[in-house]
């Protein structure tokens, strides 16, 4: 009972113990707020027109077009933000997509995607998934073989052994997650496809907000 006593009171004391100062908690909120200031559509007049006040959803149009011709600046712009940003965004995805398959990494992502969508599906369709991506990305042997270490290989192994369910991969996902954001995510915001990408969706914009060149005509007088 004192031992019981004595955990309680400690537990106790670190909750009412600041993990955080709330000077850092507030610089982190007002950078954050900064950084995606011009991409909120109410603090930030947006073009094309704020949807919920106009009745033009042409801004809606092109945050959902994957279509690369028709990609506005501000989503690509968006990417160099955080790989979160990259990853829920479908055109983001194929772009990273695209660079990975260039640098032999490709796998990496589609072991992610793959993940994440087991997650949604039925029950009745989970074990064969889960098979299906053992044998593709972590099998002895397999085609695309994701950087894992051996624990993390044996504890999918053994989990898919006992009870084959839609989080049996949760530690090789975060690895890999972790891979991508510290090395890959950092090397294609640097290299030369994500820059010309970038500047390609400002040039349109910027030939098509030009304005027209006007014409003067000189009527022969009479």
């Amino acid at each position: 009972a004192s031992a019981d006593s004595q955990l309680i009171e400690s537990l106790k004391q670190k909750l009412e113990k600041r993990r955080v100062k709330i000077s850092k908690v507030a610089e982190s909120f007002i950078a954050y707020c900064e950084q995606y200031a011009e991409f909120d559509a109410f603090s930030t007049t947006p073009e094309p027109s704020n949807p919920w006040i106009s009745d033009n959803i042409e801004f809606w149009e092109q945050e959902k077009t994957v279509n690369p011709k028709d990609i506005p600046p501000r989503r690509v712009k968006r990417w160099g933000f955080t790989i979160e940003e990259v990853l829920t965004d479908q055109a983001g995805v194929e772009q990273f997509s695209k660079f990975l398959d260039k640098e032999f990494s490709g796998e990496n992502l589609k072991f992610w995607l793959a993940c994440k969508d087991l997650r949604g599906l039925s029950l009745r369709e989970v074990n064969t998934r889960v098979l299906d991506i053992y044998k593709e990305f972590l099998a002895p042997g397999c085609h695309n073989p994701v950087n894992v270490d051996s624990t993390i290989a044996e504890l999918v192994r053994r989990r898919i052994e006992n009870n084959p369910d839609r989080y049996c991969f949760d530690e090789a996902q975060n690895h890999i997650f972790k891979l991508m954001k510290s090395d890959s995510y950092n090397r294609y915001l640097r290299s030369d496809m994500h820059k010309e990408f970038l500047s390609a969706t400002r040039k349109k914009v910027r030939f098509i907000m030009s304005p027209l060149p006007s014409f003067i005509i000189n009527y022969p007088v009479r």
